[in-house]
């Protein structure tokens, strides 16, 4: 039943009534205007969708876009992403509203690579199969199927191998091929070198190779010594593990044959060794020359005799020597580094001296020549009688050089004789007996210088000794000794080269006293020992020895009177011993009513005490630590004559400045 004629669309065209079906009564039937719009999906990013077209329903599709991906082919229009059903230009558009046709990509796989280990994956896309050849053998896999690849190398022999599909669990697999590979190479794996998928255009595989690794092998060996274990050689970077075959020859021969025995005796030789190619690594030769050496022979060595001495007969100098390997030579040098011509006789000499004898071994084929070593060997001279001299025991100090030891005397030689520097050190040698002057102990060497058939003997020393002179009657006589009381030793001054033992001892009371002292002014001749000194003691006292003005002031003058004070002796002391001044038995005050200095003791009083004082005579008294002293002065007016009073005067010299 038709009911596109009952109805008509105001503003716009009748499409019909969509029924989905077979009309029926009672059911409800949709009106629409017709027209759709029908869009296409390029199903890629970055890819550029073409454009839309409108269609009506039941409208035949046309030709559709065509569109292309790089690296893929187009495998039409589809109405889902998966599943569904692909469309045609014949198909009708069949929607009642707007529609997308979705392009769908299988990717081609010309010139992609897959490795033979099993560990790449071949896949068939999921909505149709697909097609392979390697060799002489075509293959369809199944849509979805996923394989892993491998190659069997069946046939070694003819370098033929199978292309292997694994399923991706590993339960059942099948073999393409056979083809024919290059064993000179890897099989890395193979490679799509043309083709899309479809029957009439399957993939094609062939084999993907890299080079073998060539290996740079390193071989050492160290050389060894005849009669020892062969040393074997060391080889490094044998990668591949490749069979090593090792192989001798003697180096720079005219044979050029290589053998597999090991050389033994000295010599030397070439290593060749051969590494095997395998199936990843090329094989490889290096060569390396080594030397097994000469052995040192076995030496029983000679030595010199150490018992001879002069006969007048030739004697042998050296016990002889042996060797196994070799030859024992000998000779006598020119000196110790010198040898002559050598001999297989053991060296003989007659004269009484020194010898330098000279051995080695001349080794045969397997063994060293030996270096020269060198003997020493002495023919002994005789030795002298000798009367030994011996020091004197009795020598004092007398300012006269003495003879210090009894001579001596020899027989085959000469006594020689010299004073020591030390007991270790002589200076030369005389045939005089030593003689000395200053007291100490002397060295005295001796020894006697044998002629040429007896030894020089080796120097003895004997100590001799010139005692220190006592220095009693040194002491100047009638020198007197004057001490003032209170004083200690070392203010009383001896003479020159004598000193007191304890300087910080008192003179003691007035009188004559003996006190102890040295000698020091000769150490070395006399003896340090105490010598009895006597000392007169007397008391020190001090006076008055000069003054200014005649000791006459003019009252109302300016300036000062001078007094000036010393003692008996010792006068240095008299300032150090100063205490105090009184005029006319008042205690002055320093510095504001009189000053000192030294110059023995020299008192100033000062215009302001003088002008106090009254016309007429006063008395200045002065006390020290152990005295004091008095001197009356005056005080005038002006009318009773004089000028001023203030004149300085130079005072007295003291020896004390």
């Amino acid at each position: 039943m038709s009911l596109s004629g009952m109805f008509a669309l105001t503003g716009g065209t009748f499409g019909g009534i969509y029924d989905d079906g077979t009309p029926e009564l009672n059911k409800t039937y949709y009106l629409y205007d017709g027209v759709f719009s029908l869009y296409f999906d390029i199903n890629y990013d970055g890819g550029t969708n073409p454009e839309s077209r409108t269609k009506t329903y039941g409208e035949t599709l046309g030709t559709l876009p065509s569109v292309s991906r790089e690296g893929y082919f187009f495998d039409g229009w589809w109405n889902r992403l998966s599943g569904g059903r692909r469309y045609l230009e014949t198909d009708t558009y069949p929607a009642t509203k707007d529609w997308t046709l979705i392009a769908r990509w299988v990717e081609n796989l010309v010139g992609k690579e897959y490795k033979v280990d099993k560990t790449d994956i071949l896949k068939a896309p999921d909505y149709y199969n697909t097609y392979y050849i390697f060799g002489d053998a075509k293959y369809q896999i199944s849509k979805n199927r996923k394989y892993t690849l491998n190659i069997d190398k069946y046939d070694t022999n003819n370098n033929r191998c199978y292309l292997e599909f694994y399923f991706t669990n590993g339960t059942y697999h099948f073999r393409l091929g056979p083809v024919t590979y290059d064993p000179s190479k890897i099989i890395t794996g193979v490679k799509i070198t043309s083709g899309s998928g479809p029957t009439d255009d399957p993939y094609v595989f062939e084999l993907v190779y890299t080079e073998k690794e060539k290996i740079n092998p390193t071989v050492t060996i160290e050389g060894w010594k005849y009669g020892e274990e062969p040393n074997d050689p060391v080889i490094e970077g044998n990668t591949g593990q490749g069979t090593v075959k090792e192989e001798y020859k003697t180096k720079d021969s005219d044979d050029s044959t290589y053998s597999t025995d090991i050389p033994e005796n000295a010599g030397n030789y070439t290593l060749r060794v051969t590494i095997a190619e395998t199936s990843d690594y090329k094989g490889a030769e290096v060569t390396v020359d080594f030397s097994i050496a000469k052995a040192d022979p076995s030496v029983t060595v000679p030595s010199a005799k150490t018992d001879l001495e002069y006969t007048g007969s030739a004697q042998e100098l050296i016990t002889a020597g042996s060797a196994e390997g070799g030859t024992m030579y000998y000779c006598i040098g020119q000196d110790s580094t010198t040898p002559t011509a050598y001999g297989t006789e053991v060296p003989k000499a007659t004269d009484a001296g020194t010898y330098y004898v000279f051995y080695h071994v001349k080794g045969d084929d397997n063994h060293n020549n030996t270096e020269a070593q060198v003997l020493e060997a002495k023919i002994a001279k005789a030795d002298p009688s000798v009367t030994v001299p011996s020091a004197k025991t009795d020598l004092e100090y007398t300012g006269s050089a003495q003879e210090l030891i009894t001579a001596g005397s020899a027989e085959g030689g000469t006594m020689y004789y010299c004073i020591g520097q030390d007991s270790t050190t002589p200076t030369a040698y005389g045939t005089e007996v030593p003689k000395a002057t200053d007291a100490g102990t002397y060295y005295v060497f001796y020894h006697v210088k044998g002629d040429d058939n007896h030894n020089n003997t080796e120097a003895q020393v004997l100590e001799a000794k010139i005692a220190k002179a006592d220095p009693s009657g040194l002491f100047p006589e009638g020198y007197h000794l004057i001490a003032e009381l209170g004083d200690k030793l070392g203010d009383v001054l001896l003479p020159e080269g004598w000193s007191w033992i304890n300087e910080e001892q008192s003179v003691g009371q007035e009188g004559t006293h003996y006190f102890l002292a040295k000698y020091t002014g000769d150490s070395t001749n006399y003896k340090d020992v105490p010598v009895n000194i006597p000392v007169i003691v007397i008391k020190g006292t001090y006076s008055y020895v000069s003054g200014s003005s005649s000791c006459v002031w003019i009252k109302g003058s300016l300036g000062s009177l001078l007094f000036t004070f010393k003692r008996t002796i010792n006068d240095k002391k008299t300032f150090d011993s100063f205490l105090s001044a009184y005029t006319d038995g008042k205690e002055m005050t320093q510095n504001a009513q009189y000053g000192i200095k030294q110059g023995s003791l020299i008192i100033s009083l000062n215009d302001s005490i003088l002008n106090s004082l009254s016309i007429g005579t006063h008395i200045l008294k002065v006390k020290f630590i152990d005295g004091e002293a008095t001197i009356t002065f005056k005080v005038i007016d002006k009318s009773s004559g004089g000028g001023s009073s203030s004149k300085e005067y130079e005072p007295p010299k003291t020896g004390i400045e």
